[in-house]
């Protein structure tokens, strides 16, 4: 989804050939971001107050707890947004990797099948209007039928905070099959161009 430097480190640890569980991967993620947040609030912090009568420690002290706190929530949010969009966008494929990871062994945690189906309908139908209109109007996502059964999305909001943090580590689980579809998507596109202009 996007480039930061926490998904480069990932790329390396893939490139070496280690397998990171998910967990696993959340957790030095998360201690990478809220490190790096920590030191740097924690340096600015440190430095303005050296400047005043205070002095240097207790600013870095409060700056640092301040910049690890926002560096967790901030990962938080992060992670919880790919789920999300996971569950938007690859709905078999997060619920797959829901019903058969961690989540699945430690819980019993099954998506019920109805949840999928609406999920890929809801999906169908946005790229059949995207395709089809292309009139510019605004989303009209929560507009789109999907026979009264709710979508994964919608299933994982409605389970809490357990739904939520297991579909974060199944995203986890899922990244690298995702990336791959969209590297397929992209090149798809490319090779469409290149048939029409080229």
């Amino acid at each position: 989804m996007d480039d930061s430097p926490l998904e480069n480190l990932s790329s390396l640890v893939r490139l070496s050939g280690v397998n990171v569980p998910a967990r696993a991967r959340f957790v030095g993620e998360a201690l990478v971001s809220s490190t790096f947040s920590s030191l740097t609030l924690g340096l600015s912090f440190g430095m303005l107050g050296a400047v005043g009568p205070i002095g240097p420690l207790v600013p870095f002290m409060v700056g640092s707890w301040a910049g690890y706190t926002f560096g967790l929530i901030n990962y938080w949010r992060k992670s919880s947004r790919t789920a999300f969009y996971y569950a938007r966008q690859y709905p078999t494929l997060l619920a797959h990797s829901l019903s058969s990871g961690n989540a699945s062994m430690e819980r019993n945690f099954r998506v019920p099948v109805k949840v999928v189906q609406a999920s890929e309908l809801r999906l169908r139908q946005q790229k059949e209007d995207d395709e089809g209109d292309g009139d510019g109007e605004g989303d009209e996502s929560t507009d789109i039928e999907t026979g009264g059964a709710i979508t994964l999305e919608d299933w994982i909001r409605q389970g809490g905070l357990g739904r939520v943090t297991w579909s974060m580590l199944a995203a986890q689980s899922c990244r690298t099959d995702v990336e791959e579809l969209q590297r397929q998507e992209r090149q798809q596109i490319v090779d469409n161009h290149q048939e029409k202009y080229g």
